[in-house]
C-alpha cells in the first residue's frame, strides 16, 4: 500500500510538472505571436508616416482619394488591425482645406483626417465630424505631437468601436522638421486577448 501512494505522488508530481512546462511553453508562444503582431502595427504605422512624407515631397500630386484608397488597402490587407488613420495639421496635407469645407466624407473645416476602420465584416471609412480644433487636444494626437517620436497609447475606449479597449500606434509625420501630422494604426485590446 506504502508503494501505491509513494508511486501515486510521484506520479502526480511529474504531471504537475509537465503541466507547468506545457502552461510555460504555450504561454512563450502566444506572448512571441502577440509581440509579433504589435512590432508589425507599429511597423506600418512608420512605413504609412514614412510613405506620406515621401509623397508630400510632390504635393501637387497627393490625392485624398487615392491616400484614403491607400488606408483602406493597408487594412483590407490586416485583418488583426481595427483601424487605419491619419491627421494632418491645417493644410498640411495638401494645402486645399478650403476646397473640402463641408463636404461629404470630411470635416467641416476641411481638415484632412481620414479614419478607415472594420465594422461588420466590412472597411468603412467614417466620416470626420466637426473640425481639426476639436480633434487637436486627444491624447492620441498631442503624445507624439509633444514628443516628436512614435509612441503606443494607453488603453481606452473607443466610441467606433463600440467602447471595446483599445490601443493605438502612432507616429508623427514631418516635413523639413516641422510636426505635420500623424498616422496610426489601431487594435481591439479583446482581439489580442481571443488570439491568446
Amino acid at each position: 500500500a506504502l508503494m501505491i501512494v509513494v508511486a501515486t505522488l510521484i506520479a502526480r508530481e511529474q504531471l504537475k510538472q509537465e503541466a507547468m512546462a506545457t502552461a510555460r511553453e504555450m504561454t512563450f508562444h502566444h506572448a512571441g505571436a502577440i509581440s509579433v503582431q504589435l512590432g508589425d502595427a507599429m511597423a506600418a504605422a512608420r512605413a504609412l508616416a514614412n510613405t506620406l512624407e515621401g509623397s508630400l515631397r510632390h504635393r501637387d500630386l497627393v490625392s485624398r482619394p487615392a491616400t484614403i484608397a491607400s488606408l483602406e488597402q493597408l487594412l483590407l490587407r490586416n485583418p488583426f488591425y481595427f483601424g487605419v488613420w491619419i491627421q494632418f495639421e491645417p493644410n498640411k496635407f495638401d494645402g486645399r482645406d478650403s476646397e473640402f469645407e463641408n463636404r461629404d466624407g470630411y470635416a467641416a473645416d476641411g481638415a484632412f483626417m481620414p479614419y478607415v476602420i472594420r465594422e461588420k465584416g466590412s472597411i468603412k471609412t467614417m466620416v470626420t465630424t466637426g473640425t481639426f480644433d476639436e480633434y487637436k487636444d486627444k491624447f492620441y494626437y498631442t503624445l507624439p505631437k509633444a514628443e516628436k517620436k512614435e509612441c503606443a497609447t494607453s488603453p481606452y475606449a473607443d466610441p467606433d468601436a463600440d467602447n471595446a479597449m483599445m490601443t493605438s500606434f502612432v507616429v508623427p509625420i514631418f516635413e523639413n522638421g516641422e510636426f505635420i501630422g500623424v498616422a496610426g494604426i489601431d487594435l481591439v485590446l479583446t482581439d489580442i486577448v481571443e488570439e491568446i
